[in-house]
């Protein structure tokens, strides 16, 4: 059982995982009421690895913080296998301070020898403004999935338009730093 409760702990915190580490400066709200203190056409000074943004991207950094997870083992043997779920929720920060919620389910899709195995991770991040949903196939070598990349495949609201990528780090095992990434 202490595999499950280690996959658990890393998907746990994988928001998504995914929230609000990055350097950006902190702001009550820009011109459109969003809280979320994203750049345009400026320097990323997140973690994503990049030096530019692109033409009309916006980025802006959350801290996603787990306060609840489940797991469900589907057959009952106490391992891992396919159909396994792992689920989560909890609050998206922006220093300190609460500016929305995600949920996110991860359903394992394929074992392999090595502790290595797949799973496909679904989430949505609810700011004041919209939603964003997310989306991704995340393989897992021991316990560790280290840097994950969501698409964004939606939204709603300011969002109803998304498209982009999440940049998700884990930083402790509750918490993920993420970097969202949208496009014009």
């Amino acid at each position: 059982m202490p595999r499950l409760k280690q996959a658990a702990r890393t998907v746990g915190a994988g928001l998504a995982v995914a929230l609000l580490m990055g350097a950006q400066p902190a702001s009550a709200a820009d011109d459109t009421g969003d809280p979320s203190g994203r750049e345009r056409h400026g320097r990323d000074n997140a973690s994503s690895g990049r030096d530019r943004l692109d033409k009309g991207e916006e980025v802006f950094v959350l801290l996603a913080r787990t306060a609840q997870n489940s797991f469900i083992d589907v057959d009952g043997s106490g391992e891992l296998s396919q159909g396994d779920e792992f689920i989560n929720g909890g609050a998206l920060l922006r220093d300190d301070d609460e500016v929305g919620t995600y949920g996110e389910v991860c359903t394992l899709t394929r074992t392999a020898p090595g502790d290595e195995y797949d799973m496909q991770c679904l989430a949505t991040l609810k700011l004041s403004k919209g939603t964003l949903t997310l989306q991704s196939l995340i393989t897992f070598t021991g316990t560790d999935a280290g840097e994950i990349t969501f698409a964004i495949n939606g939204g709603t609201g300011r969002y109803r338009k998304a498209r982009g990528f999440v940049d998700a780090v884990n930083i402790s095992d509750t918490e993920t730093r993420l970097t969202v990434h949208l496009s014009d």
